[in-house]
């Protein structure tokens, strides 16, 4: 499987053929023998493009897409903060969100998983929430606490662990922004604690936050 197999709506987001290892450069499209773990038969690789990016394998129905935008406010502060690593959470309170563009998918959602990594929490108990956001119209680069948009329903609580992946289910979330208007925005609070997850900043892009999409076609 080369990498002729990308799809044009996708291309600017997604690489997809063999697996792909972490000394390909920036979107290249060549296919790497190099890999740390085979492929299983039937599956794929898909992943950002952008330099660094280390593959993972999925089923071939799958596309990962990376977030559109993401930033965090914080309480009596003006200040914006989408040029930032980190998406900062905590009771304080401080909120975060995200934005993921659903158009260019080649199908209906079938199934979806919000992945974020988790970068550092505080030592006493700490406990997430995730919400879903019905405004999209934010932007990254002015967001501040007077300004957010207002949180909608409760997609899922967890309980973040540093140093690691945190997976959730946004599928129907994610089915019904596809049918609205493709972009998928959500919320995540502090319950308790601090929690601290990778941006779209990130220097380390295999670190980014990420939406596992799977599409019927």
């Amino acid at each position: 499987m080369y990498a002729d197999a990308v799809r044009p709506a996708l291309a600017a987001t997604l690489l997809l053929g063999a697996c792909f290892d972490a000394d390909i450069p920036a979107g290249a499209l060549t296919c790497s023998p190099a890999m740390e773990r085979p492929c299983p038969a039937a599956m794929v690789c898909l992943g950002p493009a952008p330099e660094g990016f280390s593959g993972r394998c999925y089923p071939d129905s799958y596309a990962l897409l990376p977030a559109a935008a993401d930033t965090f406010v914080i309480k009596d502060s003006d200040a914006s903060f989408g040029g930032f690593g980190l998406i900062s959470v905590s009771a304080q309170p401080r909120y975060g969100f995200l934005r993921f563009d659903l158009r260019g998918l080649p199908g209906a959602t079938v199934d979806a998983r919000l992945r974020l990594r988790v970068m550092g929490t505080s030592e006493e108990p700490h406990a997430m929430r995730l919400r879903t956001v019905a405004n999209d119209g934010w932007s990254e680069a002015t967001m501040t606490f007077a300004t957010r948009p207002a949180a909608g329903d409760v997609v899922a609580d967890f309980i973040p662990v540093k140093d690691t992946w945190v997976e959730l289910d946004v599928t129907a979330t994610a089915r019904q922004e596809q049918d609205v208007d493709g972009l998928l925005s959500l919320q995540l609070e502090a319950l308790q604690g601090f929690a601290g997850f990778a941006s779209r900043e990130e220097a380390a892009t295999e670190l980014r936050p990420q939406l596992m999409v799977n599409t019927s076609r």
